[in-house]
């Protein structure tokens, strides 16, 4: 039975990629709080970006706006919409946070050099690494409509960015850059979307509200270092509830060790889907790709890189998608990439685009990354059958059906 609501809101998190943010009770309290509104009158529609360092940059842009058009196609004529969009570090922070979760960014204390820290607090360092090796090995790029360029010096890694990534500049600390600090960045990166949205079309007209917070995976505990304007209910209640669930279960066991602990997953993701539950779908299959025995905890298990135009070839991917892979795969480990489209169709053209990007193709055939296909419509034709689910993975996979329903 269909549901009439009075009003829709649309949030889209912009989080980073790391693999510890998603856990079980991250998932009971939105999917709680997303029930809860909808008793009230309120339909909640929420996507997650993914992004290394949470940096807001034209692909992450690309992709607000693609989910604001799509979401605008699908409409229902009169019922307001509200659109809301969360800048979100993370970090370990020190002291408790406020009832209202707002703080004075001054206030804002980050542990320095926790694990938990977000890994592009060292972005510079790692595409020192990657300009340094491409030196070292000396590849061979074909340019469009240019013959060749073999990279020897630092001249060539410019002409590379400018005439294949339309950038004019270096690639360490300008094309890729490290988060400044911590407390100030999510700021930063609301500035930068407010900038485009006032200088966008699409975006400027459809009134979008920002909030900028630092996330602390292991407590469950969110800070908003925007003075907690613009207020918004849901985002406010589902933190509250993610806090309250945390402390009354005390988190230990399994889920605490995940969280806390320093960022290993089982393997890294692509995909185009903005779902949550294409990280529970990877997961799953991954664990019976390998053999392994089923595991019920999703923390610390996929790293996921996310975009809407991973599945066009011929458009090449942007700085810290190429960073957050070469990290993943140097620095995690990740030899094993999970490719999801929504279908085979679109799961081949990623990996088509990743074979046609110079860097990531590089970075794929240097360190013998196993591209394994997925598809997300198949792996949930089959979850009942061959894969197994906790309860509470099954209440996410069985709200977004609802929802794309």
């Amino acid at each position: 039975m269909k549901r009439n609501y009075k009003e829709k809101q649309v949030h889209i998190l912009v989080g980073c990629a790391d693999a510890r943010d998603l856990s079980r009770i991250y998932i009971q309290a939105l999917i709680e709080t997303i029930k809860e509104y909808e008793a009230k009158g309120i339909q909640i529609e929420f996507h997650k970006i993914r992004t290394p360092g949470s940096f807001v940059t034209p692909d992450v842009i690309t992709d607000l706006k693609d989910i604001f058009e799509q979401h605008q196609r699908l409409s229902e004529d009169g019922i307001p919409h509200s659109y809301f969009v969360h800048v979100q570090a993370h970090g370990e922070l020190v002291g408790e946070c406020s009832e209202d979760f707002a703080c004075l960014t001054h206030e804002v204390a980050i542990k320095e050099g926790s694990s938990l820290n977000c890994g592009m607090l060292g972005a510079t360092k790692v595409a020192l690494e990657l300009e340094k090796l491409l030196l070292e090995q000396e590849p061979r790029f074909a340019l469009p409509g240019q013959g060749h360029i073999t990279l020897r010096h630092e001249q060539d890694i410019r002409v590379l960015l400018r005439e294949v990534y339309a950038f004019n500049g270096y690639f360490a600390g300008d094309w890729v850059r490290s988060i400044d600090d911590l407390r100030t960045h999510p700021r930063t990166q609301r500035a930068a979307l407010e900038h485009a949205a006032r200088h966008d079309a699409t975006l400027k007209n459809l009134n979008i509200q920002i909030t900028a917070n630092i996330k602390d995976y292991q407590q469950h505990a969110l800070i908003r270092v925007d003075g907690g304007e613009p207020e918004v209910p849901f985002w406010h209640d589902f933190h509250l509830r993610l806090r309250e669930k945390a402390k009354r279960e005390s988190l230990t066991g399994d889920l605490a060790m995940a969280q806390a602990s320093t960022q290993k997953p089982l393997a890294g993701l692509i995909c185009t889907s903005p779902y949550l539950s294409s990280r529970l779908l990877a997961k799953q299959y991954y664990l019976e790709y390998k053999g392994l025995k089923p595991n019920q905890t999703i923390s610390n298990t996929i790293f996921k890189l996310r975009g809407n135009s991973f599945d066009m070839p011929m458009i090449p991917f942007g700085p810290y998608t190429i960073a957050g892979y070469f990290y993943g795969v140097k620095f995690l480990g990740l030899t094993d990439q999970l490719v999801m489209g929504n279908d085979q169709e679109q799961t081949q053209r990623i990996i088509q685009k990743i074979k046609r990007d110079p860097i990531m193709s590089f970075i794929t055939e240097h360190f013998g990354v196993e591209l394994i296909s997925i598809s997300h419509r198949e792996l949930e034709q089959r979850e009942k059958s061959l894969l197994q689910f906790a309860d509470y993975e099954l209440m996410l996979l069985e709200h977004e059906r609802l929802y794309a329903a």
